[in-house]
């Protein structure tokens, strides 16, 4: 494989890798050498706070001595370590983290660096313990899981399974009562007990493998002996694990880690904005449930339809922002000759950033009309233009002002189609113009900005064929053109 392919492949790793994924680097002593921003977010402490210090900063005293003496072992002996941690944050609450920790290691076979991913599951572990304390709750919880979830009977067929375990075996919620689910995934002795975990080989109704993270934890309603089944796709974090692992050696994986986190970072207020949303209104479901349990109101056929309805409706809507983040970071094969309907592709990437928009005071006017095709892969072009719209809300936060204006217009010229974004910002000094499209180079403050952003951009658009330029810029704003090949409707 060639150097570009390869640096490319690791590109692609790391924007699937870095979209939901808590990322650190420590040197063979264990102090922390690099972290990425989700650390930080989920951690409550600064990059600043964290590099230079080992883990025992975000150790909740949870685990015993021993359980960590095990860890240092296996990875110190080269080998894989695997396991759940309970941590606590900055502000001394504990949250729970699904770890892998891989060693690297130099052409000599010493260990140089260890690289942590970590998935938060804090809500799992919360989730599974409230699955033991009522019917009522199990209910609830089981529905606003963005995780597959499934119901087993005393032999191990299904009885419900939630939207999430829907996608991932392929099958229809409605029609998936008094399935074998061993005919998905064989459940060994070693899994039939409390709160065990493993990663499986299964299949969906179609027959293909999958990559799972199972965990089962048995629930005892009345004479009955069920159980819940958590199920993950692990699917491409393990294809992510091992090409890290494979091509760790070979290129300087934080760089490459970089250039991904400067777009996805950008999208991580907005995609809470919105995850928020859904999830308060099935908190507010819940509890208006309880409510009734409490006051001994008779809870009504149609009042728990009703609620319910809401509730799945709330849950598909975040499961719906889940999914399109998956396909935004998802590893794709590069095809150059792909069309994309700009209008869509604008709306798509503003439904990721819109409401951190709206909470900075900012309002976007799109001037693109439908149906004008491009040539660039859609899921790509959102990131540019969430780089872009990014950018231009800070800009604009620069002002000082509350409210700020952005614009995105379009216009036909033959076979090219012209697209400017505008803003009402502080604008680009004119000393540093020519260099913002410098890879590293950045007039944010340290910390706020990684230089990557216009680069990252300008090579994307180069790939399909566009051009992306500053048309000017001054204190009343900026704006950048972008030249797209047209496409043709068929």
């Amino acid at each position: 494989m060639k150097l570009e392919d390869k640096t490319k492949l690791l590109e692609n790793l790391s924007q699937a890798l870095n979209a939901s994924t808590i990322v650190a680097y420590t040197d063979p002593e264990g102090v922390i050498v690099d972290v990425n921003r989700r650390f930080c977010e989920v951690s409550g402490y600064s990059r600043e706070e964290l590099i230079g210090k080992t883990h025992h900063l975000i150790r909740s005293g949870y685990h015993s001595k021993e359980f960590f003496a095990s860890l240092w072992r296996t990875i110190k002996e080269g080998g894989v370590w695997k396991g759940e941690v309970c941590n606590r944050k900055k502000n001394g609450d504990t949250y729970w983290v699904d770890t892998t920790i891989v060693p690297f290691k130099d052409e000599s076979g010493k260990i140089y660096r260890f690289m942590a991913i970590r998935h938060e599951i804090t809500n799992l572990k919360q989730a599974l313990n409230d699955l033991h304390q009522s019917e009522t709750q199990l209910s609830a919880i089981f529905n606003s899981s963005v995780d597959g979830l499934v119901l087993l009977d005393e032999n191990q067929k299904i009885e419900k399974i939630n939207s999430a375990a829907s996608r991932i075996l392929d099958i229809c919620p409605m029609a998936s009562k008094g399935i074998d689910f061993n005919s998905f995934v064989s459940l060994s002795s070693n899994t039939n007990h409390s709160n065990s975990y493993s990663e499986v080989k299964a299949y969906d109704s179609k027959g293909s493998e999958l990559d799972l993270f199972l965990q089962y934890a048995p629930l005892k309603l009345g004479h009955r002996e069920l159980a819940v089944v958590f199920i993950r796709n692990i699917s491409e974090q393990k294809l992510l694990e091992e090409h890290m692992q494979k091509l760790g050696n070979e290129l300087d994986v934080q760089t490459l880690f970089n250039q991904r986190l400067s777009a996805l970072a950008s999208m991580a207020g907005g995609i809470a904005h919105e995850l928020n949303q859904p999830l308060s209104g099935i908190r507010v479901y819940a509890d208006m449930i309880n409510d009734h349990l409490d006051s001994e109101q008779e809870l009504t056929k149609e009042f728990m339809q009703q609620t319910m309805n809401k509730v799945v409706g709330l849950v598909d809507r975040a499961a719906d922002i889940i999914q399109h983040m998956r396909e935004f970071s998802a590893e794709k094969k590069e095809s150059f000759d792909e069309l994309c309907d700009l209008r869509k592709t604008l709306d798509r990437a503003l439904s990721l950033i819109g409401q951190q928009l709206q909470s900075s005071g900012v309002e976007v006017d799109i001037k693109v009309d439908d149906k004008q095709l491009v040539c660039g892969d859609a899921h790509r072009l959102e990131q540019v233009f969430i780089n872009l719209i990014i950018n231009a809300r800070d800009s604009i936060a620069e002002t000082g002002r509350k409210y700020g204006a952005i614009s995105v217009g379009s216009k036909i010229h033959g076979e090219v189609i012209e697209v400017l974004i505008e803003d009402n910002g502080a604008g680009i000094p004119q000393e540093i113009q020519t260099k913002i499209f410098e890879p590293f180079f950045t007039s944010k403050e340290p910390g706020q900005g990684t230089g990557l952003g216009l680069p990252i951009c300008h090579g994307i658009l180069k790939d399909f064929g566009a051009k992306l330029t500053l048309m000017r810029s001054n204190d009343k704003g900026t704006v950048f053109k972008i030249l797209f090949k047209r496409g043709k409707h068929e």
